[in-house]
Protein backbone atom coordinates (compact mmCIF):
# COMPACT_ATOMS: atom_id res chain seq x y z
CA UNK A 1 0.00 0.00 0.00
CA UNK A 2 1.21 3.51 -0.78
CA UNK A 3 1.38 6.23 1.83
CA UNK A 4 -1.59 8.59 1.66
CA UNK A 5 0.80 11.56 1.91
CA UNK A 6 1.67 11.01 -1.75
CA UNK A 7 -1.96 11.30 -2.83
CA UNK A 8 -3.29 14.54 -1.36
CA UNK A 9 -4.82 15.65 -4.66
CA UNK A 10 -6.36 12.24 -5.32
CA UNK A 11 -7.86 12.03 -1.82
CA UNK A 12 -9.34 15.50 -2.26
CA UNK A 13 -11.05 14.37 -5.47
CA UNK A 14 -12.34 11.16 -3.84
CA UNK A 15 -13.85 13.01 -0.88
CA UNK A 16 -15.40 15.63 -3.12
CA UNK A 17 -16.98 12.92 -5.27
CA UNK A 18 -18.09 10.34 -2.69
CA UNK A 19 -20.25 11.70 0.13
CA UNK A 20 -19.73 8.59 2.24
CA UNK A 21 -15.95 9.19 2.30
CA UNK A 22 -15.91 12.88 3.22
CA UNK A 23 -15.31 12.42 6.96
CA UNK A 24 -12.71 9.67 6.70
CA UNK A 25 -9.27 10.79 7.94
CA UNK A 26 -6.66 10.82 5.18
CA UNK A 27 -4.56 8.36 7.20
CA UNK A 28 -7.34 5.76 6.84
CA UNK A 29 -7.34 5.87 3.03
CA UNK A 30 -4.77 3.66 1.29
CA UNK A 31 -3.71 3.29 -2.34
CA UNK A 32 -2.49 0.24 -4.24
CA UNK A 33 -1.18 0.69 -7.78
CA UNK A 34 -2.73 -1.68 -10.30
CA UNK A 35 -1.63 -2.62 -13.82
CA UNK A 36 -2.39 0.06 -16.38
CA UNK A 37 -0.95 0.97 -19.78
CA UNK A 38 -2.71 4.13 -20.92
CA UNK A 39 -3.68 5.36 -17.44
CA UNK A 40 -2.49 5.23 -13.84
CA UNK A 41 -4.91 3.02 -11.92
CA UNK A 42 -5.28 2.59 -8.15
CA UNK A 43 -7.37 0.44 -5.89
CA UNK A 44 -8.34 2.80 -3.08
CA UNK A 45 -9.45 1.35 0.26
CA UNK A 46 -11.07 3.02 3.27
CA UNK A 47 -10.26 1.68 6.72
CA UNK A 48 -13.74 2.63 7.91
CA UNK A 49 -17.31 1.31 7.87
CA UNK A 50 -18.41 2.93 4.63
CA UNK A 51 -19.96 1.84 1.38
CA UNK A 52 -18.29 1.36 -1.00
CA UNK A 53 -15.23 0.31 0.96
CA UNK A 54 -13.08 -0.17 -2.13
CA UNK A 55 -13.05 1.91 -5.31
CA UNK A 56 -10.97 2.31 -8.45
CA UNK A 57 -9.34 5.67 -9.08
CA UNK A 58 -8.21 6.18 -12.66
CA UNK A 59 -5.79 9.00 -13.44
CA UNK A 60 -5.95 9.64 -17.17
CA UNK A 61 -2.75 9.42 -19.17
CA UNK A 62 -1.66 11.81 -21.91
CA UNK A 63 -3.22 9.87 -24.77
CA UNK A 64 -5.13 12.67 -26.52
CA UNK A 65 -3.46 11.89 -29.84
CA UNK A 66 -4.99 8.40 -30.00
CA UNK A 67 -7.93 8.54 -27.58
CA UNK A 68 -11.04 10.70 -27.81
CA UNK A 69 -11.46 11.36 -24.09
CA UNK A 70 -14.94 12.83 -24.47
CA UNK A 71 -16.17 9.79 -26.39
CA UNK A 72 -14.49 7.38 -23.96
CA UNK A 73 -16.22 9.05 -20.99
CA UNK A 74 -19.56 8.88 -22.78
CA UNK A 75 -19.05 5.17 -23.51
CA UNK A 76 -18.06 4.46 -19.91
CA UNK A 77 -21.20 6.14 -18.62
CA UNK A 78 -23.36 4.14 -21.08
CA UNK A 79 -21.72 0.87 -20.05
CA UNK A 80 -22.26 1.82 -16.40
CA UNK A 81 -25.93 2.71 -16.86
CA UNK A 82 -26.72 -0.54 -18.71
CA UNK A 83 -24.88 -2.77 -16.25
CA UNK A 84 -22.34 -3.89 -18.85
CA UNK A 85 -19.43 -2.28 -17.03
CA UNK A 86 -18.35 -0.80 -13.68
CA UNK A 87 -20.42 1.94 -12.06
CA UNK A 88 -19.17 5.47 -12.53
CA UNK A 89 -19.16 7.41 -9.26
CA UNK A 90 -17.89 10.61 -10.85
CA UNK A 91 -15.18 12.03 -13.06
CA UNK A 92 -13.24 15.14 -13.96
CA UNK A 93 -10.84 16.03 -16.74
CA UNK A 94 -8.07 14.29 -14.78
CA UNK A 95 -9.69 11.51 -12.74
CA UNK A 96 -12.53 9.01 -12.69
CA UNK A 97 -13.92 7.02 -9.76
CA UNK A 98 -15.15 3.56 -10.72
CA UNK A 99 -16.78 0.60 -9.06
CA UNK A 100 -14.30 -1.94 -7.70
CA UNK A 101 -14.91 -5.58 -8.57
CA UNK A 102 -13.47 -8.40 -6.51
CA UNK A 103 -12.04 -9.85 -9.67
CA UNK A 104 -8.79 -10.59 -11.45
CA UNK A 105 -7.74 -10.50 -15.10
CA UNK A 106 -8.24 -13.70 -17.04
CA UNK A 107 -5.00 -15.57 -17.68
CA UNK A 108 -3.78 -15.63 -21.27
CA UNK A 109 -3.55 -19.41 -21.02
CA UNK A 110 -7.25 -19.56 -20.10
CA UNK A 111 -8.50 -17.68 -23.14
CA UNK A 112 -8.45 -20.71 -25.41
CA UNK A 113 -9.60 -23.25 -22.84
CA UNK A 114 -13.02 -24.52 -24.06
CA UNK A 115 -14.94 -23.30 -21.00
CA UNK A 116 -13.51 -19.78 -21.04
CA UNK A 117 -13.37 -19.50 -24.84
CA UNK A 118 -17.12 -20.09 -25.00
CA UNK A 119 -17.88 -17.72 -22.16
CA UNK A 120 -15.76 -15.06 -23.84
CA UNK A 121 -17.71 -15.59 -27.06
CA UNK A 122 -20.95 -14.90 -25.17
CA UNK A 123 -19.45 -11.85 -23.42
CA UNK A 124 -18.36 -10.31 -26.74
CA UNK A 125 -21.77 -10.99 -28.28
CA UNK A 126 -23.35 -9.07 -25.41
CA UNK A 127 -20.92 -6.17 -25.78
CA UNK A 128 -21.51 -5.93 -29.52
CA UNK A 129 -25.24 -5.24 -29.18
CA UNK A 130 -24.83 -2.32 -26.77
CA UNK A 131 -27.16 0.58 -27.64
CA UNK A 132 -24.74 3.38 -28.44
CA UNK A 133 -26.81 5.55 -30.73
CA UNK A 134 -24.89 8.63 -29.57
CA UNK A 135 -21.70 7.29 -31.16
CA UNK A 136 -21.29 7.81 -34.90
CA UNK A 137 -21.46 4.49 -36.75
CA UNK A 138 -18.18 4.75 -38.61
CA UNK A 139 -15.24 2.35 -38.72
CA UNK A 140 -12.87 3.43 -35.95
CA UNK A 141 -9.90 2.29 -38.04
CA UNK A 142 -10.91 4.35 -41.06
CA UNK A 143 -11.60 7.31 -38.80
CA UNK A 144 -8.17 6.94 -37.16
CA UNK A 145 -6.48 6.94 -40.56
CA UNK A 146 -7.78 10.46 -41.13
CA UNK A 147 -5.74 11.79 -38.21
CA UNK A 148 -2.85 13.17 -40.25
CA UNK A 149 -1.47 15.14 -37.29
CA UNK A 150 -0.93 11.94 -35.30
CA UNK A 151 1.07 10.33 -38.10
CA UNK A 152 3.18 13.44 -38.60
CA UNK A 153 4.04 13.40 -34.88
CA UNK A 154 4.70 9.67 -35.03
CA UNK A 155 7.12 10.07 -37.93
CA UNK A 156 8.93 12.99 -36.31
CA UNK A 157 9.56 10.95 -33.17
CA UNK A 158 10.97 8.13 -35.29
CA UNK A 159 13.73 10.48 -36.46
CA UNK A 160 15.01 11.67 -33.07
CA UNK A 161 18.49 10.35 -32.29
CA UNK A 162 18.87 11.83 -28.81
CA UNK A 163 19.33 9.21 -26.09
CA UNK A 164 19.10 6.12 -28.28
CA UNK A 165 21.64 3.75 -29.81
CA UNK A 166 22.35 3.42 -33.52
CA UNK A 167 20.56 0.07 -33.56
CA UNK A 168 17.50 1.56 -31.88
CA UNK A 169 17.50 4.46 -34.34
CA UNK A 170 17.61 1.99 -37.23
CA UNK A 171 14.53 0.21 -35.87
CA UNK A 172 12.69 3.50 -35.33
CA UNK A 173 13.46 4.52 -38.90
CA UNK A 174 11.99 1.24 -40.12
CA UNK A 175 8.84 1.97 -38.12
CA UNK A 176 8.30 5.09 -40.21
CA UNK A 177 6.67 2.97 -42.88
CA UNK A 178 3.68 2.51 -40.55
CA UNK A 179 2.92 6.20 -40.76
CA UNK A 180 3.48 6.82 -44.44
CA UNK A 181 0.69 7.93 -46.73
CA UNK A 182 1.16 4.80 -48.87
CA UNK A 183 0.82 2.50 -45.87
CA UNK A 184 -2.29 4.32 -44.64
CA UNK A 185 -3.85 3.98 -48.09
CA UNK A 186 -3.08 0.27 -48.09
CA UNK A 187 -4.63 -0.25 -44.67
CA UNK A 188 -7.66 1.71 -45.79
CA UNK A 189 -8.03 -0.52 -48.87
CA UNK A 190 -8.12 -3.75 -46.81
CA UNK A 191 -10.18 -2.50 -43.85
CA UNK A 192 -13.77 -3.82 -43.94
CA UNK A 193 -16.33 -1.04 -43.78
CA UNK A 194 -19.38 -3.29 -43.47
CA UNK A 195 -20.79 -5.58 -40.75
CA UNK A 196 -19.93 -2.95 -38.16
CA UNK A 197 -20.78 -3.49 -34.49
CA UNK A 198 -19.90 -1.59 -31.35
CA UNK A 199 -16.53 -3.15 -30.46
CA UNK A 200 -14.16 -3.03 -27.51
CA UNK A 201 -11.04 -2.95 -29.74
CA UNK A 202 -8.58 -3.70 -26.92
CA UNK A 203 -9.36 -7.25 -25.82
CA UNK A 204 -6.11 -8.08 -24.08
CA UNK A 205 -6.37 -10.19 -20.94
CA UNK A 206 -5.78 -7.24 -18.59
CA UNK A 207 -9.06 -5.70 -19.80
CA UNK A 208 -11.05 -8.88 -19.17
CA UNK A 209 -11.92 -9.41 -15.51
CA UNK A 210 -13.36 -12.57 -13.98
CA UNK A 211 -15.44 -11.88 -10.86
CA UNK A 212 -14.42 -14.01 -7.88
CA UNK A 213 -17.97 -14.50 -6.65
CA UNK A 214 -19.88 -15.68 -9.72
CA UNK A 215 -17.12 -15.91 -12.38
CA UNK A 216 -18.89 -13.26 -14.43
CA UNK A 217 -16.79 -11.81 -17.26
CA UNK A 218 -16.46 -8.02 -17.17
CA UNK A 219 -14.88 -6.01 -19.99
CA UNK A 220 -13.20 -2.82 -18.78
CA UNK A 221 -11.25 0.11 -20.27
CA UNK A 222 -13.09 1.61 -23.25
CA UNK A 223 -10.45 4.04 -24.51
CA UNK A 224 -10.39 2.43 -27.94
CA UNK A 225 -14.03 1.34 -28.17
CA UNK A 226 -16.02 2.25 -31.26
CA UNK A 227 -17.57 0.70 -34.33
CA UNK A 228 -15.52 -1.95 -36.05
CA UNK A 229 -15.92 -5.11 -38.09
CA UNK A 230 -17.56 -7.86 -36.02
CA UNK A 231 -14.54 -10.18 -36.22
CA UNK A 232 -11.99 -7.66 -34.89
CA UNK A 233 -12.47 -8.26 -31.15
CA UNK A 234 -12.16 -12.03 -31.55
CA UNK A 235 -9.04 -11.73 -33.70
CA UNK A 236 -7.50 -9.28 -31.25
CA UNK A 237 -8.42 -11.56 -28.33
CA UNK A 238 -6.62 -14.57 -29.76
CA UNK A 239 -3.58 -12.57 -30.86
CA UNK A 240 -3.26 -10.97 -27.42
CA UNK A 241 -3.59 -14.40 -25.78
CA UNK A 242 -0.13 -15.21 -27.16
CA UNK A 243 1.42 -12.10 -25.62
CA UNK A 244 2.99 -11.54 -22.22
CA UNK A 245 4.04 -8.00 -21.33
CA UNK A 246 5.83 -8.84 -18.07
CA UNK A 247 9.28 -9.40 -19.54
CA UNK A 248 11.62 -6.87 -17.82
CA UNK A 249 14.19 -7.10 -20.63
CA UNK A 250 13.93 -5.76 -24.19
CA UNK A 251 11.74 -6.14 -26.17
CA UNK A 252 9.65 -6.28 -22.93
CA UNK A 253 7.20 -8.87 -24.22
CA UNK A 254 7.15 -12.58 -24.98
CA UNK A 255 5.22 -14.47 -27.63
CA UNK A 256 3.92 -18.03 -27.38
CA UNK A 257 2.38 -19.08 -30.74
CA UNK A 258 1.33 -22.44 -29.28
CA UNK A 259 -1.54 -20.70 -27.45
CA UNK A 260 -3.19 -19.52 -30.67
CA UNK A 261 -6.35 -21.55 -31.45
CA UNK A 262 -6.68 -24.05 -34.26
CA UNK A 263 -9.24 -23.55 -37.02
CA UNK A 264 -11.66 -25.94 -35.29
CA UNK A 265 -11.30 -23.96 -32.05
CA UNK A 266 -12.01 -20.69 -33.88
CA UNK A 267 -15.12 -22.29 -35.39
CA UNK A 268 -16.19 -23.39 -31.90
CA UNK A 269 -15.83 -19.79 -30.68
CA UNK A 270 -17.79 -18.49 -33.67
CA UNK A 271 -20.63 -20.96 -33.10
CA UNK A 272 -21.11 -19.83 -29.50
CA UNK A 273 -20.76 -16.17 -30.46
CA UNK A 274 -23.31 -16.32 -33.28
CA UNK A 275 -25.87 -18.24 -31.25
CA UNK A 276 -25.47 -15.88 -28.28
CA UNK A 277 -25.87 -12.87 -30.57
CA UNK A 278 -29.27 -14.18 -31.66
CA UNK A 279 -30.58 -14.03 -28.10
CA UNK A 280 -28.99 -10.83 -26.81
CA UNK A 281 -32.32 -9.01 -26.89
CA UNK A 282 -33.70 -11.56 -24.42
CA UNK A 283 -30.71 -11.35 -22.13
CA UNK A 284 -27.88 -13.73 -22.79
CA UNK A 285 -27.32 -14.37 -19.09
CA UNK A 286 -30.31 -16.71 -19.51
CA UNK A 287 -28.82 -18.69 -22.38
CA UNK A 288 -28.41 -21.73 -20.15
CA UNK A 289 -32.18 -22.13 -20.41
CA UNK A 290 -31.93 -22.37 -24.21
CA UNK A 291 -30.72 -25.97 -24.30
CA UNK A 292 -34.01 -27.15 -25.75
CA UNK A 293 -33.40 -25.19 -28.96
CA UNK A 294 -30.08 -26.79 -29.65
CA UNK A 295 -27.45 -24.48 -28.15
CA UNK A 296 -24.49 -26.64 -26.97
CA UNK A 297 -24.38 -24.98 -23.56
CA UNK A 298 -23.72 -28.30 -21.82
CA UNK A 299 -20.00 -27.55 -22.00
CA UNK A 300 -20.31 -24.61 -19.58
Amino acid sequence: MENEGRHKEEIKFVKKTLLSWRDIPDSEISFRRLTGISNVVYKVTADAEVSPKNIILRKFGHTEDVVDKKKESLIFEMMSETGRGPKCYGQSAKYRLEEYFDAKPIETTQINEPYWRRRLAVALAKFHVADVTEIKKESIILDRLKNVKFYEEFNSRCLKKLGITAEQFKKLSELKILGTREERQYVKSITPSNNLVFSHNDTLNGNILVAEKDKKIILIDYEYSGFNNRAYDAANLFIESMMSYENPEPPFFELDPQIFPTLDEVKDFARYYLYAACFCDEGIENLENKRQVGFPYRHF
